[in-house]
């Protein structure tokens, strides 16, 4: 059994102890609860941390990136799709009490979050008010491994049930490129044509793919590394005059 050697205590006696002094590898050691016949739970744990590149990384990995982590039955691989989806939860949770107006950069950290372990298109929706605050960001629809149909006139009466001035769709390729389709690129124009005439802005329609975001808009892949939370991305600097 690996030990502590300061509090002499092992992990699952330490987190009661102090959890804050938990290492990585300890915390995961305690959500995977039992190691294989070969490898120690705490061996198992270091081994799959070094894998992701860290704790953090462990919300982000899709569920066959899960699934290809050494070790890992069924109770294992449930244990740590829970935990990845807890940690989506809070972010979103998070997101919705920001009073952040326009909040880009945290919405697209979201939509990373929850589409990357979906094996299946999924369709989301954004809401702002008029000066800029997030009224409403949910998944609203689930397809196939292909696609996902969402029929205009819902995605209407959603944005009507708030004081909707602005709105962003979004919608995941699962282990595909972010290269939108002629499809995407149609609901986007046809849905901003709609919305502007009951005087709500399509801000854009992304999708989120393997290498990255695209932009329906502005009909390219977004530089997402160069944005932060504390700002506006460039691309949406216009919001920022609104």
């Amino acid at each position: 059994m690996d030990l502590d050697l300061e509090s002499g205590l092992d992990p699952r006696s330490k987190v009661l102890w102090n959890p804050e002094s938990l290492e990585d590898w300890e915390l995961l050691s305690l959500i995977l609860g039992s190691g294989t016949r070969a490898r120690s739970v705490y061996d198992l744990s270091k081994d799959i941390l070094q894998k992701i590149g860290g704790l953090s990384n462990l919300a982000s990995l899709s569920a066959l990136e899960i699934q290809a982590l050494p070790g890992l039955g069924k109770s294992r691989l449930g244990s740590l799709l829970a935990i990845s989806q807890i940690a989506v939860r809070i972010q979103k949770q998070k997101l919705k009490n920001k009073i952040q107006y326009f909040p880009i950069y945290h919405l697209y950290q979201n939509l990373w979050m929850d589409s990357r372990p979906q094996i299946r298109e999924s369709f989301y929706l954004a809401s702002f008010g008029v000066d800029g605050r997030l009224l409403f960001w949910e998944r609203i629809a689930r397809g196939s491994l292909m696609e996902v149909g969402v029929h205009k006139r819902d995605i209407i009466q959603m944005l009507l049930q708030y004081p909707s001035k602005y709105s962003l769709i979004a919608h995941n390729h699962p282990g595909q490129s972010c290269q939108a389709s002629w499809q995407d690129e149609s609901l986007f124009q046809e849905l901003s044509d709609i919305l502007i005439e009951l005087e709500i802005i399509c801000i854009d329609h992304w999708v989120v793919g393997e290498d990255g975001l695209y932009s329906c808009r502005l009909r390219g892949c977004l530089e997402t590394d160069s944005w932060t939370a504390e700002n506006i991305p460039n691309e949406y600097k216009f919001l920022a005059d609104i």
